[in-house]
C-alpha cells in the first residue's frame, strides 16, 4: 500500500519565544499574566518545577501508580531558585524548531519519492497500488 505522507503540523507554540515559554511553564501554579511579567523581567519562572524548586524523583515510579508516592528532589535545571535564564529557554526553543525542521524536510524527501513513483506509473497501476 502507497500512501502520500502528512506534513507536519507546526505548533502555535513554535511561532514565538513568547508563546513558547508560556506553552513550557503551563503546569506553573501562577497564572499566564504572572509567568508574562516574570518573563519580560528576564526573571522567567522555571519551567521544569513551575517555580517551587522541587520536582519528583523519577527513579521512584511505579508501574501503578506513577509519580504519586515519589519523593521530592531539588530541580536540576533551576537548582531550587524556581527561576530558569533566558538563554535556557532560547536554547529549547531552538532544539523545538530544529527538530520540527527536520521532521519538515523528512515529509518533503518522502513527497518527492512519492510523486517521482507517481509520475513513472500508469493511472491503473497507482490506483492498484494505493487500494492494495
Amino acid at each position: 500500500m502507497l500512501l502520500k505522507p502528512q506534513k507536519p503540523v507546526k505548533e502555535k507554540y513554535l511561532t514565538s519565544l513568547r508563546l513558547f515559554y508560556i506553552d513550557m511553564s503551563r503546569w506553573s501554579s501562577k497564572s499566564v499574566e504572572e509567568r508574562i511579567k516574570f518573563f519580560e523581567a528576564k526573571k522567567p519562572i522555571c519551567y521544569c518545577c513551575g517555580g517551587t524548586g522541587l520536582v519528583k524523583d523519577t527513579s521512584q515510579r511505579c508501574v501503578v501508580e506513577g509519580l504519586k508516592y515519589a519523593d521530592y528532589i531539588t530541580c536540576p535545571v533551576c537548582n531550587k531558585t524556581g527561576f530558569t535564564t533566558i538563554e535556557r529557554i532560547r536554547q529549547n526553543y531552538r532544539d523545538e524548531l530544529n527538530w520540527y525542521k527536520e521532521k519538515l524536510n523528512r515529509y518533503r524527501k518522502e513527497l518527492s519519492i512519492y510523486n517521482s513513483i507517481k509520475k513513472k506509473l500508469t493511472k491503473e497501476e497507482f490506483e492498484w497500488l494505493i487500494y492494495q
